[in-house]
């Protein structure tokens, strides 16, 4: 991410504001040469389950848009297409579901920005070192796959040993890039609210 807004921005306040929240992670130390523009190519190994969820929310976000352009003029098309809609929502909560056993999606506490993350492992990473992120925000199943640069590395607990890792996104889409800017304004009217959801 090459923006330099000027931190009196709103969109600079939210590079920089950190909003704790739970999401499912799977974090990926890689090496510097399988650093690539594409966070998705298949070197990474993203989870099937991820994938599969993008390709839900495509769907979703196409279906969504015949929805309304047929509303009025194809009842019979929108009624097919509402039907549609609905059974992709179900299947993303499904895959979703913690309590579905294989299709479980665990959740971790993170600190998440538009600019980075800090997360927890169970290993220490080094100023410099390269992960390669993959994430499902909640509660809209949304997922994203990134790169990012570890900037810090603390340990937090020693029984068993713990570390915090504070990052940097180096490599992120930009439509990726906007649905985390909606999911962290989302969240924060959330919590405004005192809705929020753990």
């Amino acid at each position: 991410m090459e923006r330099q807004d000027h931190p009196a921005s709103s969109d600079n306040r939210r590079d920089y504001f950190r909003l704790e929240d739970k999401i499912h992670l799977v974090k990926k130390p890689i090496p510097k040469h399988l650093v690539s523009d594409d966070p998705y190519h298949e070197r990474y190994q993203i989870p099937r389950s991820t994938l599969l969820l993008n390709q839900l929310r495509s769907m979703d976000a196409d279906y969504h848009q015949m929805i309304h352009q047929l509303a009025d003029s194809n009842h019979a098309l929108y009624s097919v297409l509402t039907a549609l809609d609905r059974k992709v929502d179900l299947l993303a909560k499904y895959i979703t579901n913690p309590a579905e056993g294989d299709s479980a999606m665990l959740r971790e506490t993170v600190e998440l920005s538009e600019r980075g993350m800090a997360f927890y492992t169970m290993y220490p990473l080094e100023e410099g070192d390269y992960v390669h992120l993959t994430m499902v925000l909640f509660p809209t199943a949304i997922s994203l796959a990134t790169i990012a640069e570890v900037r810090s590395c603390h340990q937090v607990e020693t029984h068993p040993a713990i570390y915090r890792i504070g990052s940097e996104f180096i490599v992120l889409m930009e439509a990726d890039r906007k649905q985390l800017s909606k999911h962290l304004l989302r969240k924060q009217a959330m919590i405004r609210r005192g809705d929020d959801v753990p």
